[in-house]
């Protein structure tokens, strides 16, 4: 029924909220795992109703893949490029540099070769673990969400529901938890968060629609974690009004999604056949 949340949509919010609120209170170690409350809600709205396992999207379609895999790079690329050459932050932090070299084991002097080579170790094989626990948030957000939106719901009001849930559900962590904290505002923080969110998730939600596949968007969200949360964040160091712009909770992530998302939105379909 349009305009209708199905029955394995109230399952899934439930389940999750139950998982989420769990974690919570046991705290601990066991906020590691806060990213799998998503995934286990899905499962259980998936048991407990007639989708099929299959319809989380288990295809493994390279050339979204590899999509998947260079956005969130693209994206935080312009953001940083931005931040760098207007001075507001400045590149790169001698901090970053130091521990790169003593994680990876480098002995180069050459700056530039600690960048290049710190910047190809965490795209590369940071992301691994990093989209284990991604796909843990996907099989509920794009992999269940989503997809049971869409049987009521437009594909824009879809993402953009699906993104929102999405987005409250990391406000606990930034409200009793330390994700988030920062130097700046909290309102302003939980506003960039939510544009993030729901540009990024209007992306993964374009790319699980045309792939049909769950792993493609951990791909995004583990791409767009690791680059990034390990490296253009830590690579920069901060000034006076750096916070303000830098990160998942500033001004310049927010114009470059929405940027690409309108890109992906106009040209995506030329370079794809299968149409929204």
């Amino acid at each position: 029924m349009k305009g209708k949340f199905s029955k394995a949509t109230w399952i899934f919010l439930i389940s999750t909220t139950i998982f989420s609120s769990l974690v919570f209170i046991i705290g601990g170690s066991l906020m590691n795992f806060i990213m799998l409350a998503p995934g286990l809600g899905a499962v259980m709205a998936t048991a407990l109703t007639n989708r099929k396992w299959s319809d989380f999207g288990w295809k493994f379609p390279l050339r979204y893949v590899i999509l998947a895999w260079l956005l969130p790079i693209f994206y935080a690329a312009l953001a940083y490029m931005v931040i760098w050459l207007t001075g507001i932050g400045d590149v790169p932090n001698p901090l970053f540099i130091e521990r790169a070299k003593m994680t990876i084991g480098l002995e180069t002097n050459s700056t530039a070769e600690v960048i290049t080579i710190a910047f190809i170790y965490i795209t590369h094989f940071m992301i691994i673990p990093a989209v284990i626990f991604a796909l843990g948030e996907e099989l509920g957000w794009r992999g269940l969400l989503f997809p049971e939106l869409s049987k009521s719901f437009s594909f824009l009001n879809s993402a953009i529901i699906s993104s929102l849930f999405w987005a409250i559900w990391h406000l606990p962590a930034m409200l009793l938890d330390n994700y988030g904290v920062g130097e700046t505002p909290f309102p302003f923080r939980f506003i960039m968060f939510l544009l993030l969110v729901v540009f990024t998730g209007i992306m993964m939600s374009w790319i699980w629609l045309k792939s049909k596949s769950v792993l493609a968007v951990a791909i995004f969200h583990a791409s767009h974690n690791v680059v990034i949360q390990m490296f253009f964040d830590r690579i920069t160091l901060d000034k006076e009004y750096t916070n303000y712009f830098k990160g998942e909770f500033g001004i310049a992530l927010v114009v470059s999604t929405f940027i690409f998302m309108l890109l992906l939105l106009k040209f995506g379909n030329h370079f794809f056949k299968d149409r929204i």
